[in-house]
């Protein structure tokens, strides 16, 4: 049975912290990380984010996230700093303490679209880029960047009516 989501509009949106809003679409079966500004602190407080969110999410469904670090001044700050957007947790220590268990590790299914400005210098896509085509660890996780919202959301709603065992 094919579900037809709206994915133009958040069904809801949590204002986490002046710098860190988090949308809902697709009956909160895609979340979006909209970032405003990035610092050590902000970074700690999106990676405890994604985690908590990662942790509630229903396992027989693939985590489908948009980290979007496209605003003005944003990827400037974030390409000095130790985090990666296509990490699903944001930093390596919080990826280490996601799951308690081999088995939980195992199970997790994930797709992260990465959401850069279009301004971005051709030199930090290809890093990007070159990051993603090094780390792409199995059909577990996929990961692909973008420079329009509309295409992300496309990407990960391409997902949604798959059985859960074909993604």
């Amino acid at each position: 049975m094919t579900v037809n989501y709206d994915i133009t509009t958040p069904d809801e949106i949590d204002e986490i912290s002046p710098y860190i809003h988090r949308h809902w679409y697709a009956s909160r079966r895609i979340v979006v990380y909209d970032i405003f500004d990035i610092s050590h602190d902000i970074i700690n407080e999106w990676a405890n984010l994604t985690v908590e969110t990662i942790r509630a999410w229903d396992p027989q469904y693939p985590y489908l996230a948009v980290h979007n670090v496209s605003r003005r001044g944003v990827a400037t700050k974030y390409s000095a700093l130790p985090l990666s957007i296509i990490n699903p947790a944001i930093t390596h220590d919080a990826r280490a303490s996601l799951f308690t268990t081999s088995e939980e590790d195992a199970r997790f299914r994930a797709r992260i679209a990465g959401l850069v400005s279009i301004q971005l210098s051709g030199y930090y896509v290809q890093v990007l880029t070159s990051m993603l085509l090094r780390h792409q660890p199995s059909r577990k996780l996929e990961v692909k960047i973008f420079t329009e919202k509309p295409a992300a959301l496309s990407w990960l709603a391409s997902v949604l009516d798959i059985p859960p065992d074909n993604i």
